[in-house]
């Protein structure tokens, strides 16, 4: 995971309406620093000063309760893909953006901290 904040990608957006050299071009905008899925939950629990309570379930114990989990109205939603995703690899690379635009990104503990601040 590279969790980018909502301030970084306005901020990017800003940047490539004027600038020509990003026109019909794709970028991708990460964040800082990369994480695996249990790493990110547990900064969002420290900067929320809460303690964390993770449960780690099999993904065969998923498949096999998610199809009565999902009879329920509130996780009608959930789907296997989501769960599966939670161990995939999500790196990508912004150099591209870094290049033609000058993008750059705040520390993710430190943009959901000040997010959360301002609030």
């Amino acid at each position: 995971r590279q969790p980018v904040s909502a301030r970084d990608l306005a901020l990017a957006s800003v940047a490539v309406l004027e600038n020509k050299q990003t026109y019909s071009k794709a970028y991708n905008l990460v964040g800082s620093p990369t994480l695996s899925f249990k790493d990110m939950v547990l900064e969002v629990f420290k900067v929320l000063d809460k303690k964390p309570r993770i449960l780690s379930v099999p993904l065969w114990f998923i498949k096999l309760v998610l199809p009565i989990v999902r009879l329920l109205p509130k996780y009608t939603y959930l789907n296997i893909e989501m769960f599966g995703r939670m161990n995939q690899d999500l790196v990508f690379d912004s150099e591209n953006a870094i290049n033609d635009f000058d993008y750059q990104v705040q520390n993710f503990t430190e943009a959901l901290s000040q997010s959360l601040k301002e609030r």
